[in-house]
């Protein structure tokens, strides 16, 4: 899907990424509503430095979840994709182990280490695709690896978020 109204050889990813995600005037959106915890890590919570080094995060911590940070819940669209992990011996049977990756806009993180420290839930969407008021979180994930995706400027296009699987 390549904007007709970009005039450069290169098309804008950005842009592209947006319309797939959100829709556009003529394509429905591809993507679905999560929610995100995403932290400020210029704001800590239950950790504490002591002798130079972090502490780690209590996990009874209502105000943070256990993340270490205040976080911030943002909601937006993402593109979810099945991955087929790496095959792993168990005797007597070979399992294949499936990994979940989201890919959300650029502008959803500031940088790596945000990313890696907050979380992303599914949430219930109705029939048409909007959110369900009061939030319900289906399916918890902590994120494993974020990937910023950027063009040769180094300007951060998407990210590629691969995630696992938690309790809710």
């Amino acid at each position: 899907m390549l904007s007709s109204t970009y005039s450069t050889a290169e098309p804008n990813v950005r842009t592209e990424v947006h319309g797939i995600l959100y829709g556009t005037r003529t394509e429905p959106p591809r993507g679905h509503w999560v929610q995100i915890t995403r932290v400020n890590l210029n704001r800590p919570c239950c950790v504490n430095i002591t002798s130079g080094k972090w502490d780690e995060p209590r996990r009874d911590c209502k105000a943070c979840e256990g993340l270490g940070f205040f976080p911030t819940l943002v909601y937006v669209r993402s593109r979810r994709s099945y991955l087929q992990g790496d095959e792993q011996a168990a005797a007597p049977q070979i399992f294949h182990i499936d990994k979940v990756r989201y890919y959300v806009e650029h502008n959803v993180f500031e940088n790596e280490k945000q990313a890696e420290l907050s979380r992303l839930y599914e949430i219930r969407l109705d029939s048409v695709g909007n959110i369900v008021r009061p939030i319900e979180r289906l399916v918890g994930y902590n994120v494993q690896v974020a990937t910023p995706f950027r063009e040769d400027s180094g300007r951060i296009q998407y990210w590629a978020i691969d995630v696992e699987k938690i309790e809710v």
